[in-house]
């Protein structure tokens, strides 16, 4: 270990963070390079500056890097400096390190001690210490030198003797003696410590078995990035940071990593989403590929997100729950972000459906659920969480084998599995019941059932009985309670109340809302292209409608489609009172401006007056109790 200082040495760096700085010998005009002035491995004194931050402290220029070993002041308090990419860094010579020559031309060492060349005296602030011939003298007391091997060494007052092996540590073995142990041994070409063991490999090397009670950390050290095998504890988060290959640092019991590699012929760069596609052979590690959100893969595959910037043929680590810090989020790095949107804290993101590899914030078909962003920018971080809602097919006991369009799943008790029927389906509005021995409302049928219409029926027709009590295409009646129906206009000017229907199927009841009286309530009856029928089977009848602007919803309205892209837009929902169990569903379907669901007077919406939906494609759901509304 070398120390050296250099005149005129200055660079512009491009470093984001508290970690080391990478020198990159972009030297500022008029000043020369770190390597130029310094060998590898050697220490300095260094000043780092960025706008109104700067940091002055002792550092190892070691591979075109410098290592902030230790920070003797700064704008943080003390801590390191938070770099952002533009700062500069120069060699410099602390005040508190420094030594000269006064006015007097008497020796000044740091900030106050002084030794005079007339007297010999070493001055301090309250006691002196003298030299005397070979004589070292401390106002009449012995002075004890800590970590420091002196040999031969004879005090003012009492005489202190030892001797020991070179690179020993030494040690008072008594009041007067410095003495040093085998077991003790400091490697001074590679600053290391052995315990126990004269040719240490690490900083700290203790050879040997024993046990400790336990290990007490420094507790005020906040978040840090550790280097390799490194260990501290983080005040932020609250549990004990490893370093791990790759130059990661792991938040023990927060953080979950796998080793992986990456064979799929070309990079996989931080941040991106990553699947298992196979192993290594022998089963020593999983390898892995870009996943895309289309189906194309199966979803249990997903992994979760590159730690690192992994080549291909190398191993790294693939974060699927914590934090990955100081990641290029913006716009321009179109590996993880292909469409170029711009993310904010707290943005969710979602694997992407089209780019292999890809993130983006606005939720795909089939998604995953993947992070939230924690800082945005090109120093970003994200907290990993995948989360997959799966498809109806990952159920257990469904079999989808042989699913087609309007299909529906019915039990199958000797297959023990929900699976497709071939008997009942719904297309172009009808529902279609085939084959024989099933019953409608309890009434059997023979041959094919479809609502609302049975077979080939001619137009306004209704379903009646044959005398066996059975549903048949072959007799059809045009009569509604003794009232002749020529065509579904005739519907407009019945002048009656169609109270219910029971057994009655209508056809394109599309003048139905303008009957002088009301149909409340339909029971066993299919009706197509309905306007404004209210209830079904004395149910509320569903409806929906899209806006665009401030709109107030009517207690009838069931479901509406929100698009924000002209401007934020206010939902007012109508009174809870009168209408306890009605749900209406919110969604927004385009635009990024907010929605803002708005109470009526004083009542409110989970305790709120207001709710506001902040994300494209977000749906919520409203209930009422009678009183108030609430998010179900």
């Amino acid at each position: 270990m070398a120390f050296n200082v250099a005149d005129r040495v200055k660079e512009r760096v491009t470093t984001s963070g508290i970690g080391d700085v990478s020198l990159e010998g972009n030297a500022a005009s008029g000043f020369q390079s770190f390597g130029s002035a310094l060998n590898n491995g050697d220490y300095t004194f260094y000043v780092l500056e960025e706008y109104d931050l700067w940091e002055v402290g002792y550092g190892r220029y070691l591979n075109d890097t410098l290592q902030r070993t230790t920070i003797f002041t700064s704008s943080a308090s003390g801590d390191p400096i938070n770099l952002g990419g533009s700062g500069t860094v120069s060699i410099t010579y602390p005040a508190e390190r420094s030594v000269y020559l006064n006015e007097d031309l008497n020796a000044v060492v740091g900030s106050g001690l002084i030794f005079t060349n007339s007297s010999q005296k070493l001055n301090t602030t309250s006691s002196n210490l003298y030299w005397d011939s070979n004589k070292l003298g401390y106002d009449s007391d012995i002075v004890y030198v800590s970590g420091i091997a002196m040999y031969s060494l004879i005090l003012a007052n009492s005489g202190a003797k030892g001797a020991g092996t070179a690179n020993e540590v030494a040690f008072w073995s008594d009041t007067n003696t410095i003495t040093g142990d085998s077991n003790l041994y400091w490697d001074n070409t590679n600053d290391r410590l052995g315990v126990g063991t004269a040719s240490p490999a690490t900083r700290v090397d203790i050879a040997g078995t024993g046990t400790l009670d336990y290990i007490q950390f420094d507790s005020s050290i906040t978040d840090t990035d550790q280097p390799t095998a490194g260990m501290s504890w983080n005040n932020n988060a609250g549990t004990i940071d490893i370093g791990i290959n790759g130059g990661h640092t792991m938040h023990i019991g927060q953080d979950v990593y796998y080793r992986v590699q990456n064979q799929t012929g070309s990079t996989i760069y931080q941040g991106q989403a990553v699947y298992y596609d196979s192993v290594i052979g022998g089963g020593d590690r999983m390898l892995i590929d870009k996943f895309v959100a289309d189906a194309s893969i199966q979803e249990a595959r997903f992994l979760g997100l590159a730690t690192e910037e992994i080549s291909h043929g190398s191993t790294g680590f693939i974060q699927h729950f914590g934090h990955i810090k100081h990641v290029d989020l913006r716009t321009s790095n179109t590996n993880v972000n292909p469409d170029g949107e711009t993310w904010s804290e707290g943005d969710i993101l979602f694997a992407h459906p089209t780019t292999a590899g890809g993130l983006t914030k606005n939720e795909p078909k089939d998604a995953i659920y993947v992070a939230v962003v924690l800082r945005s920018g090109n120093n970003g971080q994200l907290f990993v969480r995948p989360k997959d809602h799966g498809h109806i097919s990952d159920l257990h006991d469904i079999d989808i084998t042989g699913l087609n369009d309007n299909n529906f799943l019915v039990w199958n008790s000797g297959a023990d599995y929900w699976q497709p029927s071939t008997n009942l389906t719904f297309a172009d509005n009808t529902l279609h019941l085939s084959g024989s021995g099933y019953f409608v409302q309890g009434i059997a049928t023979s041959g094919n059932v479809y609502a609302p219409s049975i077979g080939a029926g001619v137009d306004n027709s209704v379903v009646v009985l044959n005398s066996a009590g059975y549903l048949k295409t072959d007799e059809i009646d045009s009569r509604v309670w003794g009232s002749t129906l020529a065509d579904d206009s005739d519907i407009s000017i019945i002048n009656l109340d169609i109270d219910s229907v029971s057994g009655i199927a209508v056809q394109n009841t599309l003048d139905i809302d303008y009957v002088s009286g009301v149909a409340n309530y339909a029971s066993g009856q299919a009706i197509q292209n309905q306007e404004s029928i209210q209830y079904m089977s004395g149910v509320l009848s569903p409806t929906y409608k899209n806006i665009d602007t401030d709109t107030s919803l009517q207690q009838t309205d069931s479901t509406v489609f929100v698009d924000s892209t002209a401007s934020p837009i206010n939902v007012y929902i109508p009174s809870a009172v009168g209408i306890g169990g009605k749900d209406i569903k919110i969604k927004r379907v385009a635009g990024e401006n907010i929605v803002e669901i708005v109470a009526s007077g004083s009542q409110t919406i989970d305790g709120s007056n207001s709710y506001v939906m902040n994300h494209l494609y977000e749906s919520t759901t409203i209930t009422s109790n009678n009183s108030n509304w609430f998010i179900t």
